[in-house]
């Protein structure tokens, strides 16, 4: 299946008043998937991609919307920063019933818990973004 950016962003009402005229061609299949595996690469539109394509080797010079900046795995970094995001909040938690001046064995084992959490959450990380030993 081919990508498509997701409807209804903010900037698709700029693009039509921007660029009001509309422009189509066919190609082959193949050169429509390659197109789109660098649309998606870029973070823009296979309209955006066309149309820059085609202005450049006109040597039509626009104003293009310069592209979106992928994050790869955006997704799990989200996930992993969501779960850190928990984590930060039970600490606090943890913290202020130490800070109470009478800690419970239950705080203490709670901290042990979230300390090895956060070594998971960070060897995830790392995986994630390709970094193999500590800073």
């Amino acid at each position: 299946m081919a990508w498509t950016p997701a409807s209804g962003r903010e900037d698709d009402q700029m693009r039509t008043t921007k660029f009001p005229e509309a422009i189509a061609f066919r190609v082959a299949t193949e050169t429509a998937q390659q197109l789109d595996e660098i649309a998606k690469a870029r973070g823009i539109s296979r309209g955006e991609l066309a149309r820059s394509i085609v202005l450049q080797g006109a040597g039509v010079v626009a104003d293009v919307p310069p592209p979106r900046r992928v994050v790869p795995n955006a997704d799990i970094l989200r996930d992993l920063l969501g779960q850190l995001g928990r984590h930060g909040s039970l600490l606090n938690q943890i913290a202020r019933a130490m800070n109470s001046g009478h800690p419970s064995v239950d705080a203490e084992a709670a901290l042990a818990r979230m300390s090895a959490g956060y070594t998971g959450a960070l060897e995830a990380l790392r995986k994630v973004l390709g970094v193999t030993s500590a800073p």
